[in-house]
């Protein structure tokens, strides 16, 4: 869309009440991600001087209001287009479509069209292919049909509204704060208890797509808001700009007011490190970052703001190439299939499930833990395996992360919840002929007490 003067054709009145009747539905779903601006601000529909104004708004609803309320209707005809583009390009295709189906239909289109041409130009080598099987579920007990639902579901389509704190629960929890044995969690002045940042990578320049992770994206902006969190979304970085990124974070002064801080990474990941979009290139790319060094970066050395409170990492990524595999305790080792065969290839006809990394690496995978405390890594699966993702629900990991977050948020802390994340996720099961692929996530703690959500 080309740049148009915002005062030319004012918005038709047809437009203005799309965006009005929607108002509700845009205010509780718009992510105000870096993508999402720069087409507004490229097609002349905002100024810096309106996106400053927009950013100073303390939250994501408060920004949406402005946006759709106070600005938006201001402009020109050409707003309503750029707007829906907008979207869009920044990966919130639901939202376009529930606010114009048609004019959002004819973006994607588009868009996936330009996706498929660069996916056409790179070359693939042979050790990136994706491992992937059918998509035929199998459950442990199939007669818990939440199990299933939550498997084959994308989990905003579930209903599940977040618990509720009792105040006996509230009164409960703060005891043990003045105990010192649980952190505390106290609401700053502008109504959050900390930030929350989401690092999303889902097109790469040198490996696979990751179709799904716009899903984990979006449900986890939900989650946090939800919980009261400030939430920083950033997409597509390659390794610089993460390293850049995360080094302006650690000196953000908003963590001397916050009592937390979270960290979500979702990408292609294997042998302790995650990608940029710029992916491990034979040349020499420098898309690679040790998860070590970026957990080290938020100790209470490197960033004084967040000493001795908890930082979360949550790490939705490979860890290695092999396919972890479901054994009966009665099975003898020469029963087994290969797990290092089953992720060479083996397992053919895939269709729908995608591993999150380079499939190149096999071996065990040493952790390493930095010294400073009050840290907390939650990796999606165990060191040299590979971690699973639907293209139209999002990740194992994190749906049912989320999904025990909602249903118990101010009952258990933080550590008893990733137990309970663990053990649904054992229920899930993916099946080719005789072999069952499974998945278990890894949890490294230095946290020295428990960390409660609060409300």
């Amino acid at each position: 869309m080309s740049k148009m003067n915002p005062k030319s054709i004012a918005m038709t009145a047809e437009h203005r009440k799309i965006l009005q009747n929607n108002t509700v539905t845009i205010v509780k779903n718009l992510m105000f991600s870096e993508e999402f601006v720069s087409v507004l601000m490229r097609d002349g529909i905002l100024t810096p001087e309106e996106k400053e104004r927009i950013e100073a708004e303390k939250t994501r609803s408060d920004k949406s209001r402005y946006l759709i309320m106070d600005t938006l209707p201001r402009r020109s005809d050409a707003a309503y287009p750029a707007f829906i583009e907008a979207l869009v390009e920044s990966r919130q295709d639901s939202l376009a479509e529930e606010i114009d189906s048609t004019l959002a239909s004819k973006f994607i289109e588009d868009r996936d069209k330009n996706d498929e041409k660069i996916q056409l130009q790179r070359p693939v080598k042979v050790s990136e292919a994706s491992v992937d099987f059918v998509w035929k579920p199998y459950h442990l007990d199939e007669s818990k049909t939440w199990y299933c639902k939550l498997f084959e579901s994308n989990i905003k389509d579930l209903g599940i509204e977040l618990c509720k704190m009792t105040p006996d629960r509230k009164k409960n929890i703060e005891e043990m704060m003045d105990k010192k044995k649980v952190y505390r969690i106290i609401r700053h002045n502008d109504g959050f208890f900390g930030r929350a940042v989401i690092i999303s990578n889902q097109f790469y320049t040198n490996m696979n797509p990751r179709p799904g992770s716009d899903i984990d994206c979006e449900n986890l902006v939900k989650l946090f808001d939800q919980l009261n969190f400030r939430t920083v979304v950033h997409k597509e970085l390659m390794g610089k700009e993460i390293k850049k990124f995360l080094e302006e974070e650690r000196n953000n002064e908003e963590h001397l007011q916050y009592s937390l801080f979270v960290l979500c990474i979702l990408a292609h990941g294997n042998n302790n490190k995650v990608y940029g979009i710029d992916g491990n290139d034979e040349n020499g790319s420098d898309g690679a970052i040790d998860i070590s060094d970026i957990t080290s970066w938020f100790s209470g050395v490197q960033c004084p703001g967040l000493a001795g409170k908890p930082k979360l990492f949550f790490i939705q990524a490979c860890q290695g190439g092999k396919v972890m595999l479901s054994v009966s305790p009665k099975q003898r080792n020469s029963d087994r299939p290969s797990s290092t065969a089953v992720a060479s290839g083996d397992v053919r006809n895939a269709v729908t499930v995608h591993p999150d990394g380079n499939p190149d690496y096999t071996d065990s995978l040493p952790l390493n833990i930095p010294e400073a405390a009050d840290l907390l890594i939650a990796y999606s699966t165990a060191p040299g395996y590979i971690s699973w993702r639907h293209p139209e629900y999002g990740s194992w990991f994190i749906r049912c992360l989320i999904y025990v977050i909602l249903n118990n948020a101010y009952e258990e802390h933080v550590f008893d919840m990733l137990t309970e994340v663990s053990r649904i996720i054992s229920h899930f099961k993916l099946k080719e002929g005789n072999i069952y692929a499974v998945q278990v996530p890894q949890v490294v703690s230095t946290l020295t007490k428990k960390v409660f959500f609060m409300s």
